[in-house]
């Protein structure tokens, strides 16, 4: 394949992605919402068959990077007051790019901005703790991060000397000559998916592979990197 089939391709796939967050004609709410989710539960991030997913409309709003919180609360028509009675615990000074906020349910919401999709097992777990879609991501990021909280400093070194402070997914980006920033431990399975911090799941990452890796494992996430590499070494620029 050379650079100008590869450059088609790209454009193909980045076309793709835009047509994902339009509303096909004819489709129905819940079929949008679970297509734009990839067909991934919001809660544990496993990928199910579409008969599988239940969908819903919440009022939250996921704090973007071009956004303050004077945006948030004149989008919202609010004032801090509202916005800390519906967020009870939230300090203002906290909000950031990625930060999750109930906003009022009186507020009209739509399919692309507030729709949540999940399975069965964690729709009958949120339902029985009677929690709103905010209450219950948060307790999940609660427990996970107490879990990676978990990982001690003699773990982290004896993982990073094991790998020779060398980025796992550099080594196959870039052949291992753009791991200069600042290495974190990586989850190959994430917490969120099941993983564990134990050492055969733990590998040595740079903080923009593991930021840009997320939910996805170690498996998904490598031919992603592959086919990036591949098509820099073509000439296709991003």
């Amino acid at each position: 394949m050379n650079a100008i089939e590869l450059l088609n391709d790209m454009r193909r796939v980045q076309e793709s992605i835009s047509v994902k967050r339009v509303r096909r004609k004819n489709e129905s709410r819940d079929d949008y919402i679970k297509r734009k989710a990839k067909y991934r539960c919001s809660y544990c991030h496993k990928v199910y068959n579409k008969k599988d997913l239940h969908t819903s409309l919440e009022p939250f709003h996921v704090v973007k990077k071009s956004e303050s919180l004077r945006f948030v609360l004149n989008h919202y028509r609010i004032d801090e007051k509202t916005l800390l009675k519906l967020n009870p615990g939230l300090k203002l000074s906290s909000v950031k790019t990625g930060t999750l906020l109930m906003v009022p349910d009186s507020y009209k919401i739509f399919p692309n901005t507030h729709g949540v999709c999940y399975c069965e097992k964690c729709k009958i777990k949120r339902y029985s703790l009677e929690l709103d879609h905010v209450s219950f991501t948060r307790l999940l990021v609660k427990k996970r991060r107490k879990i990676r909280g978990q990982i001690t400093n003699s773990l982290r070194k004896k993982i990073l000397q094991r790998d020779n402070y060398k980025c796992a997914y550099c080594e196959i980006e870039f052949d291992g000559k753009k791991n200069n920033s600042k290495l974190t431990v990586d989850h190959m399975k994430p917490i969120a998916r099941g993983g564990s911090n134990e050492e055969k799941n733990l590998c040595t990452s740079c903080e923009f592979h593991n930021n840009e890796k997320d939910s996805l494992t170690y498996e998904e996430y490598i031919p992603k990197i592959k086919e990036r590499k591949l098509l820099r070494e073509n000439g296709v620029t991003f």
